[in-house]
């Protein structure tokens, strides 16, 4: 396989759109910048991908449904900024502390490289991780991964990078406070644990995604009706400032 991928790899090059940038195969490379932990290169999946629609299609000698426009569209319009993009996520977010490689006790406040994916849009990217809610924070089943959900959003145009995009996502990742949940594997081997998030409720309420649990939601009611009453001149604050009022008024009389 290492044979196909050098010999087609510059054909690959070539056939990605501007402005995304490419490193599908960071072995070929010794000024790569990614290095085995941060997990595998996602976009080595689709130069394989790639280099397999072209030996089809050199070794049989007619265009496959691959490689039909819509197919190889999708291919480098798509696919290739995607996985480029979890790869630029996962170096630059190891790098800067934001991810981790691993994750081995529930509570930890930062998020596993390999459990980010990306939703890419020509407008918008969309993070996701393995969320955990109310009626699952324990972790999913053994085995069993829990849904993806989409945590954060950022816009991008035709002319952002993929660079900036990555950037982006870890600043807005940076900002939501999460607690991992770490369900072991049955073999009780670390690589194999299965880890999903939960975000702070107060951060979820605050982005519109959930209502404040009783236990909080009370003190900020109880707070805001003192607030209304006062605003209202029937607070105790104004009752107090009145009886203050005519005992001076009274005192300066006598």
């Amino acid at each position: 396989m290492s044979l196909l991928r050098t010999h087609y790899l510059p054909a690959y090059i070539r056939q990605v759109c501007p402005p995304f940038t490419t490193d599908p195969w960071p072995a070929s490379s010794s000024s790569s910048s990614f290095s085995p932990k941060y997990g595998s290169c996602r976009e080595t999946r689709v130069l394989d991908l790639y280099v397999a629609a072209e030996t089809k299609r050199d070794s049989e000698h007619f265009e496959s449904d691959l490689l039909e426009q819509p197919g190889m569209g999708n291919l480098f319009d798509l696919h290739q900024p995607r996985a480029r993009l979890e790869d630029l996520i996962a170096q630059r977010g190891t790098m800067s502390g934001h991810l981790v490689e691993r994750v081995t006790q529930t509570g930890e406040s930062r998020v596993r490289a390999q459990d980010v994916s990306i939703n890419f849009g020509l407008r918008k990217a969309e993070l996701r991780l393995p969320m955990a809610t109310s009626s699952n924070s324990t972790g999913g089943d053994r085995g069993r991964p829990l849904p993806r959900r989409t945590l954060l959003e950022v816009e991008r145009t035709r002319t952002t990078s993929l660079e900036e995009t990555a950037d982006a996502l870890l600043h807005e990742l940076a900002c939501i406070p999460l607690r991992a949940v770490v369900t072991p594997s049955e073999s009780g081997d670390d690589g194999l644990l299965s880890v999903s998030y939960v975000e702070d409720a107060s951060s979820a309420h605050q982005r519109g995604l959930a209502p404040l649990p009783p236990q909080q939601r009370q003190p900020q009611e109880q707070q805001a009706s003192g607030a209304e009453a006062d605003k209202a001149g029937k607070g105790p604050s104004s009752r107090s400032r009145v009886s203050n009022w005519f005992k001076k008024v009274s005192s300066t009389g006598s």
